[in-house]
């Protein structure tokens, strides 16, 4: 029986990515509203997992305690048991529904997130929440996070739940933050686009580069969706595009149509480029807390989350050409939100999330 959803890894092959359980896995207790990302120190895929809520019996998923222990997880070979994978922890930031992006092979950023509870941020509202991790070359040292100065580069207000997405040409680092909420329970959301610029150095490291700086705006406000970088076609700048999610718009909270998807486009310039909406066919229905990413030849994978309301939570999956702007449906997965996934290889690793009703747990056999 699988207790939950969460513990363990799933994982989905080549698309239409077949349907497979996620299973549980003694070594970590299951949790959601983390937030994840690949790396690839020494060549070695890695999935890093962030933060999140961590499960508590008899508590609901939003009085669960949140964690401040960090998950590394080799990809570099298949996992021979995907209901125990070889998951390896470390201190880290204290948030939940933060924003995490790789810098470079071996260094990444995390901002924002709701950190009550945290020693270092006592404060919900300050522009003190970016976090700077270091993977080291050495197999033998362990990860480490370090938290930036208050103000640090010019960084944004603490935000949870925002769109990022990063891209690195070896020598030069970049990261954009889209949307989000205050996370100090008011409710407020925010319609601004921010990029930080960092240099890349030796074996990886990042220094500060431009800093941060605040882009133009465009889409309402929205959060709780995901960001996808999709290289160009023509070896120019990528492009982000933000799917899903819920947005505030004329005084009305609405899910984020998959019908019409905002791109930004980013110029050289620091925090420069320009939005678009992209008219899509055939989309399914919108959502928040689900999972999106590239797969390849101009092809956005999402699969899971919840309704608006957060009362329906969704197993089905579905793939955007952005070539041609039409979604097709693929074979679904879990029923699940607030799950992470990365691609390695032609390979979707899921792990992770909450299931089922609304806020309580659920037994899955």
């Amino acid at each position: 029986m699988l207790e939950g959803i969460g513990e363990g890894v799933n994982a989905h092959a080549t698309p239409p990515f077949p349907a497979n359980a996620l299973a549980d896995s003694p070594k970590q207790t299951r949790r959601w509203g983390q937030s994840s990302f690949l790396l690839n120190p020494d060549d070695s895929p890695t999935l890093i997992v962030v933060s999140g809520k961590s499960f508590v019996a008899g508590q609901t998923a939003t009085s669960s305690p949140t964690t401040d222990t960090s998950l590394l997880l080799s990809l570099a070979s298949p996992i021979s048991d995907l209901s125990s994978p070889n998951w390896t922890s470390f201190a880290g930031p204290l948030s939940q529904f933060s924003s995490s992006v790789a810098l470079s092979a071996s260094a990444a950023l995390t901002f924002g997130g709701d950190a009550t509870g945290s020693t270092t941020s006592v404060v919900q509202t300050l522009n003190d929440s970016s976090w700077l991790l270091s993977i080291p070359t050495s197999s033998s040292l362990v990860p480490t996070w370090t938290q930036e100065a208050t103000s640090w580069a010019n960084e944004p207000e603490r935000r949870q739940e925002a769109y990022a997405a990063s891209a690195t040409n070896g020598t030069a680092s970049r990261a954009w933050v889209f949307g989000g909420l205050k996370a100090d329970g008011s409710g407020t959301a925010f319609d601004e686009l921010w990029e930080l610029g960092l240099a890349v150095g030796s074996g990886g490291a990042v220094s500060l580069g431009g800093g941060w700086a605040m882009g133009i705006v465009g889409p309402p406000a929205m959060y709780d969706g995901t960001a996808v970088l999709l290289p160009s076609d023509s070896g120019g700048e990528p492009s982000i595009y933000l799917v899903g999610g819920v947005q505030f718009e004329t005084g009305t909270t609405t899910i984020a149509s998959l019908a019409d998807v905002w791109v930004f486009t980013p110029t050289v310039a620091l925090a420069g480029g320009s939005w678009t909406q992209l008219a899509t066919t055939n989309a399914p229905v919108g959502r928040r807390g689900h999972v999106a990413l590239d797969i390849g030849d101009g092809k956005i994978w999402i699969q899971g989350g919840r309704s608006v309301d957060q009362a329906t939570v969704y197993s089905d999956a579905a793939v955007l050409d952005t070539r041609t702007r039409v979604w097709t449906t693929v074979a679904a997965g879990a029923q699940v939100w607030g799950h992470s996934a990365v691609l390695v290889g032609s390979t979707v690793v899921l792990a992770f999330g909450e299931c089922c009703l609304s806020w309580t747990f659920h037994a899955m056999s």
